[in-house]
C-alpha cells in the first residue's frame, strides 16, 4: 500500500501492483487491469488487433531515460556504455 497525507491530514491507504517486467506490465493492459505508456514495439501486435487501443493519439512524451546497469555487467558493457554517454552529450 502506499500511504498519502488525506485532506483532513490522516493517512490515506491506496491500494497498489508490482508487476516484475514491462511484459507483465503489457500484459496486466491487456486483461483490463487500467492503463499504461508502453514502448509501440511491444504493443504494435495489440494495437493492430484492437485488444489495445491509444487513448492519447498521436501524442508524443519527451522523458528523460537513464542508462543503468548492474556493475556485474559493466565490464561486458563498458563500449556501449561509452557509445551511449558519447551521443546522449552531442
Amino acid at each position: 500500500m502506499t500511504r498519502l497525507l488525506g485532506a483532513g491530514g490522516g493517512a490515506l491507504v491506496l491500494p497498489y501492483q508490482r508487476l516484475a517486467s514491462s511484459q507483465a506490465f503489457v500484459e496486466a493492459c491487456r486483461h483490463g487491469h487500467g492503463w499504461g505508456l508502453n514502448p509501440e514495439a511491444l504493443i504494435a501486435a495489440d494495437l493492430a488487433s484492437g485488444t489495445l487501443i491509444e487513448l492519447a493519439g498521436n501524442s508524443t512524451f519527451d522523458v528523460p531515460l537513464y542508462w543503468q546497469f548492474t556493475r556485474l555487467a559493466a565490464p561486458a558493457l563498458a563500449s556501449l556504455t561509452a557509445a551511449i554517454q558519447q551521443v546522449t552529450r552531442a
